[in-house]
């Protein structure tokens, strides 16, 4: 049987380069990674996971480890 995994998640955005981690860890447990969709809700109450509203123009408020966080709890699911 196909299988597909859903990810849905209450963010501003989440980098492309993180959606493919995620992929890259499912292929790893058997998953197609063309069957992984990833969306987020676009809600601005969330942590700054694009780098948005960083303190001025040249410092972002990125949260990398917060990114990571997202990854290694997606993947075990």
């Amino acid at each position: 049987s196909e299988h597909a995994v859903l990810v849905s998640l209450d963010l501003v955005g989440f980098p492309q380069s993180r959606i493919e981690a995620i992929a890259a860890a499912l292929a790893a447990r058997g998953v197609d990674p063309q069957r992984v969709f990833v969306s987020s809700t676009h809600t601005h109450g969330s942590i700054d996971t694009v780098g948005l509203w960083g303190a001025d123009y040249f410092h972002t408020a990125r949260d990398e480890t917060y990114q990571q966080f997202i990854v290694d709890a997606v993947v075990p699911c």
